[in-house]
């Protein structure tokens, strides 16, 4: 009998799971000093499960790093703002330090505003995988510079809290910091962006960035991806946006297509060309959306014919359930030869099928 039970006892050892710990080489957090000291002083801070509160926004210095359990469930460690909480503009819950060092790595763990913070996560310099964005009053992820990279990660349930500075905010603000555009290139991927206030995407005068392999639905207001820039490449998306809303509510000259004041899947607008501010040479393709209009290219060209989105790349999009598939602002001819190249889309229910120009 005693034999039996040495046995029982060593297999019973045996079936014991270890309680996930940091690694040697990151310092394991679970609240036993401010989450904003253990970041400082740390290079990379692993926080245990459960839900943590934080009162005030937690700058990550250059090249540090703030995850949770590797590779685990991200829902299982929250960071979540509570009050009382700085009333800053411009503030997430993770935050670069401004120095254009290394970009800070976030991982692995869930950032929920519940209202409080402007954004979840801003504005520059970081790499974000596998994390939730959450509850923010304006939007879950703020832009405001360059080395931005974002993958495999879900943003949602955004920009629906007053107070914030712009309304209606929306999953993923990316905007410009001086007079006319900034070539920020962010790259977002594989990332699901959906249920916020707002347009899934508001991108505001910012080039060069990657939108691949993003699903984007049931977002609010104008377009699930809103694009006021130059040379994106948005690929491989699923982009599905309510076709009962209505046309861009502040920039008038965008509100409108061929079939009236309705939303737009994936929209382009050009306004203008002061400081070169121009929406051209992006590459829309291989995308399936659907809102009143599939893509939607509009411009301000009453005032001049080449204030339109110009020499835009549109090709093999599926617009299938969209009330108006294709739309251009911009008609061949209408200032020399830099029309807009649609192909392999099916815009009119066909194949290879083009858009309605008005």
């Amino acid at each position: 009998m005693r034999r039996m039970l040495v046995v029982l006892a060593a297999l019973a050892s045996l079936l014991v799971v270890p309680l996930p710990s940091a690694a040697a080489d990151c310092f394991g957090w679970s609240g036993q000093l401010p989450l904003r000291d253990a970041v400082s002083a740390n290079a990379c801070v692993q926080v245990a499960p459960g839900v943590w509160d934080v009162d005030d926004f937690v700058v990550v210095p250059a090249g540090h790093t703030v995850r949770g359990t590797p590779g685990g469930d991200r829902s299982a460690t929250v960071l979540r703002a509570v009050q009382p909480w700085e009333n800053t503009v411009a503030e997430g819950i993770l935050n670069d330090d401004g120095s254009n060092g290394a970009p800070f790595v976030v991982a692995d763990l869930t950032l929920e505003s519940g209202g409080l913070a402007t954004s979840a996560l801003c504005c520059r310099g970081f790499t974000a995988r596998n994390v939730v964005l959450q509850g923010a009053r304006c939007y879950g992820l703020g832009i405001a510079g360059v080395r931005v990279d974002v993958t495999d990660s879900l943003i949602r349930h955004n920009g629906a809290w007053s107070g914030c500075p712009s309304p209606p905010g929306a999953g993923v603000y990316v905007v410009s910091t001086v007079a006319g555009p900034s070539n920020w290139a962010p790259r977002i991927a594989n990332t699901t962006i959906r249920d916020n206030t707002g347009p899934g995407l508001d991108i505001a005068s910012v080039w060069g960035g990657q939108l691949i392999g993003n699903t984007i639905v049931a977002n609010t207001n104008w377009a699930g991806i809103s694009l006021f820039g130059s040379h994106w490449l948005i690929e491989g998306n699923t982009v599905r946006h309510p076709a009962t809303n209505q046309g861009q509510p502040y920039q008038r000259p965008c509100a409108s297509g061929p079939s009236g004041e309705r939303s737009a899947a994936i929209m382009l607008c050009q306004l203008h060309d002061t400081d070169n501010d121009v929406t051209t040479d992006n590459v829309v393709r291989g995308n399936a959306v659907s809102s009143w209009y599939g893509i939607l290219l509009v411009g301000n060209d009453e005032t001049r014919p080449y204030w339109a989105p110009r020499t835009n790349t549109v090709e093999n999009n599926d617009v299938t359930g969209s009330v108006h598939g294709c739309a251009d602002d911009f008609r061949p001819g209408q200032w020399f030869s830099d029309q807009n190249t649609w192909t392999g889309n099916n815009c009119s229910g066909s194949p290879n099928s083009g858009p309605s120009y008005f």
